[in-house]
């Protein structure tokens, strides 16, 4: 946590008139950027969820700028942590998957419900008394 605060601090110097440089580098916009968007990112998520966990902190640490950026928006509409971190190409296929079980089969997915493939997985699980874990290792 101190370290998260001492690398904004840092960051946030930048902004103070007179310590405000005529030229930024692009590796120093880079690690600003990178730096902001991440606390963003994890001032939202501790709103939302509580206290920040060790794995929380280190996926964050360890993810592209572009990633975790993508995240924010889904600490506003997530039922839980791992909905978070699911990313919109999962979230597509899981509600394309949803309208087709809806359209072929008779489902009553309510998609806007739909955030990752495992809520699929696990509505046909309870619809059909299958274990999809189970069924896809065999």
């Amino acid at each position: 946590m101190k370290d998260r605060e001492s690398n904004l601090n840092h960051h946030s110097d930048i902004f103070e008139d007179e310590n405000t440089p005529q030229e930024i580098s692009m590796e120093d916009a880079t690690e600003l950027l990178d730096t902001m968007v991440k606390e963003i990112f994890l001032e939202t998520f501790e709103r939302a969820f509580g206290v920040l966990d060790d794995s929380t902190l280190e996926r964050v640490a360890t993810s592209h700028l572009w990633e975790v950026k993508q995240w924010i928006p889904n600490c506003v509409d997530a039922r839980n942590q791992s909905d978070v971190f699911v990313s919109p190409l999962e979230r597509s296929l899981a509600q394309y998957a949803a309208g087709v079980i809806n359209r072929k089969h008779g489902g009553d997915f309510n998609l806007e419900e739909v955030k990752q493939l495992r809520d699929v997985e696990d509505r046909l699980e309870s619809m059909n008394g299958v274990d999809m874990q189970k069924t896809g290792d065999a």
